[in-house]
């Protein structure tokens, strides 16, 4: 086999393996959904949040003049991409959920009790309606998933002119979209992607 390299007098575990790579390190990690990025001047970790909270509207107009490429992708790593991912569960997982509802599990316990008791046509009668009921409601709890699964992948396949710099735009996919971003809506309208602050002109 090749020994491995030494590491010279001046490097050491901790150098970076990659020098050429942008040096924007973020710190933060995922709670409950809910990210909190390390601030290094509270030296504490906060949590992370948009531009709704804490800017005054004034700023809106005068603070905000579009984002560098190198900025988007830099932001992108912190707030992560502009979508919205809808999970569509098997019918395995549907029907746990649905078998763990009190009121099945209501049902299940008269089933047993009518059955000790001899009424085996009146909990085989429970049986079969509750069967009935959870197939159901587990085809329109799978339809309404893949219904809104199928809106959301849609609306993530639009695109958006974002401003660069003074009047340069660029056309970019609507998963890219980050906070601090100056999307430019075009005259014939279109679907909006993401909430939005109208900073200039007129839009109904």
């Amino acid at each position: 086999g090749h020994r491995p390299p030494r590491l010279n007098r001046r490097e050491s575990d901790t150098t970076a393996l990659l020098p050429d790579e942008p040096k924007r390190i973020f710190r933060y990690f995922v709670f409950r959904r809910c990210r909190y990025v390390w601030k290094k001047s509270d030296k504490s970790f906060v949590k992370l949040t948009g531009y709704d909270v804490g800017e005054k509207v004034s700023s809106f107009h005068h603070n905000f003049k579009g984002l560098s490429e190198d900025f988007q992708d830099a932001g992108r790593v912190l707030y992560g991409e502009n979508t919205i991912d809808v999970e569509v569960k098997s019918y395995g997982q549907l029907l746990i959920e649905e078998t763990i509802n009190p009121f099945y599990i209501f049902q299940i316990g008269s089933i047993v009790l009518w059955s000790f008791d001899d009424y085996y046509y009146y909990a085989g009668c429970i049986f079969f309606i509750s069967c009935i009921s959870i197939a159901v409601s587990l085809a329109e709890t799978r339809r309404q998933s893949v219904s809104l699964h199928e809106m959301v992948s849609m609306h993530n396949d639009e695109t958006v002119n974002v401003v660069r710099a003074p009047d340069q735009f660029e056309e970019i996919p609507a998963t890219k979209l980050i906070p601090g971003d100056v999307i430019v809506i075009p005259a014939n309208g279109c679907i909006m992607t993401c909430d939005a602050v109208l900073v200039s002109g007129t839009c109904i």
